[in-house]
């Protein structure tokens, strides 16, 4: 059983022992429930919870060879369809989610978001926010914030730029940074170097009264946001007394 296989079909939402069962049924073929029950070791009495189960979603077909009924997997493009219609679904029922929201929901002091699908609900958030000429001050490590979720965060820098945010970022000084900037493409930022170096896996973000502070590794990137005026201002005056120091370096 491919292991792997079975992971990514419990991604898309199907349970461990869907995954398995669909597997086993497209590897061998037409079989009977029983066959397929020994195949993936599960009960008679669970073997026919399942097969309907995958039944209602497309991805198993029932049919006969002579007198007998055996269960065929589907072609694996109908996981394709499955998405779409989970995604239609799911778009769909966001607005009346959203009707459902507390209006009076106050803002946590601390959120962590645990990843970058879950850090997309603050960009929006700040998208939604934003106003021309509002600022955004950047410890940035010099690379790998925008490889974590690099479509959605080309997008988000290219909504950014449309409404005029202008971004101040302070990066290492380093020929990686300097690359890295020219990859990200900030039109309304200004970049500075510093030759004083800090972690190359982590960033802090000033947003009006928001510290982000971000980790920024392959399987563990993450985001901690405080939203508190004073931590905030704090911050920012730590920014500029370095910003002030270093040499003034325009984005191309």
């Amino acid at each position: 059983m491919n292991k792997e296989i079975v992971k990514k079909l419990e991604q898309i939402g199907l349970s461990e022992s869907e995954a398995k069962l669909y597997l086993t049924n497209l590897n061998i073929g037409p079989a009977s429930a029983i066959q397929l029950g020994r195949k993936i070791n599960v009960s008679r009495q669970m073997i026919y919870v399942l097969l309907p189960q995958l039944i209602e979603k497309g991805l198993v077909r029932q049919t006969r060879i002579g007198a007998r009924q055996y269960y065929e997997a589907a072609n694996p493009e109908i996981l394709v369809d499955l998405i779409e219609k989970s995604k239609k679904t799911i778009i769909e029922l966001v607005p009346a989610l959203k009707s459902q929201q507390a209006t009076n929901a106050t803002v946590p002091l601390i959120t962590v978001y645990e990843n970058p699908i879950a850090m997309r609900e603050w960009y929006r958030k700040m998208i939604n926010e934003a106003k021309k000429g509002d600022e955004m001050l950047i410890w940035s490590a010099g690379g790998g914030w925008i490889e974590s979720d690099e479509p959605f965060y080309q997008d988000f820098i290219a909504q950014k730029n449309k409404i005029g945010v202008e971004d101040k970022l302070i990066a290492p000084d380093t020929e990686e940074a300097r690359a890295y900037r020219d990859k990200v493409r900030v039109p309304n930022g200004e970049w500075r170097f510093s030759k004083e170096h800090w972690h190359k896996s982590s960033e802090l973000w000033l947003w009006k009264d928001e510290v982000c502070y971000q980790t920024l590794r392959q399987n563990a990137t993450n985001m901690i946001v405080i939203k508190s005026a004073d931590l905030a201002a704090i911050e920012r005056f730590n920014f500029y007394q370095i910003w002030n120091k270093l040499e003034p370096e325009k984005n191309g």
